[in-house]
């Protein structure tokens, strides 16, 4: 069994400073069967891994992970105190993680492209709406009775109201920001000592233009 301690006077291979970090903040073991744990060290200020899905940083007592878990020490992903957990055992090599980025990068470009359609589809269904009552008020002569002249102004009122509610109960412009900003998550350098926020394009040219580690 493999035990590594993690902090500013921690085993891990890189150097960690960051002011939230503990002396002895957390431990990661790896048993005979390859089984990696995550353990906090009663740390002041908290161990994290961050969800891979929602890419929101949780807090752990002790968790099993694997090599591509993300781990933080501390709140705060900054400082050198954020790493993915296989750099405890391979320094410098940030292949894997780097695969791993662009498998995300993948998976945002095909959700952005389902919620792009679904844009696509509120702004059509909205403007069928606004013609349709356009066209019912145009049609209908003004010379019909009382009856007729105030369901036209009912329609008038009725549809744009219903249009607004369905932009604002669906809005898929919204929809996109919360992805956009879900993804940013995952776009860190993995050089534990750089940590620099990457773009979409340095992810897919695999170069970081901070330390240019990849």
């Amino acid at each position: 069994m493999k035990k590594i301690i993690l902090g500013k006077e921690g085993d891990q291979y890189f150097t960690i400073n960051g002011s939230s970090v503990s002396r002895q903040h957390a431990e990661v073991t790896i048993n005979d069967s390859g089984i990696w744990t995550l353990t906090d060290l009663n740390s002041t200020n908290g161990t994290f891994v961050r969800d891979e899905q929602t890419g929101v940083l949780k807090r752990i007592s002790q968790i099993e992970i694997h090599p591509l878990t993300f781990i933080c020490l501390g709140p705060d992903n900054s400082h050198g105190c954020s790493f993915y957990a296989r750099q405890v055992l391979n320094p410098g090599d940030f292949k894997d993680e780097l695969e791993y980025m662009n498998e995300k990068e993948d998976e945002y470009d095909k959700e952005l492209v389902a919620v792009e359609r679904k844009i696509r589809w509120q702004r059509w269904i909205v403007f069928f709406l606004n013609v349709g009552v356009a066209g019912i008020t145009l049609l209908i002569p003004r010379s019909f009775d009382s009856v007729i002249t105030d369901f036209r102004l009912n329609i008038m009122r009725i549809v744009p109201i219903c249009s607004t509610f369905f932009s604002a109960f669906y809005d898929f412009s919204g929809e996109k920001k919360k992805l956009a900003e879900q993804y940013n998550r995952f776009r860190h350098c993995p050089n534990p000592e750089c940590h620099n926020k990457l773009k979409s394009t340095e992810i897919r040219s695999m170069d970081c233009s901070k330390c240019h580690c990849m």
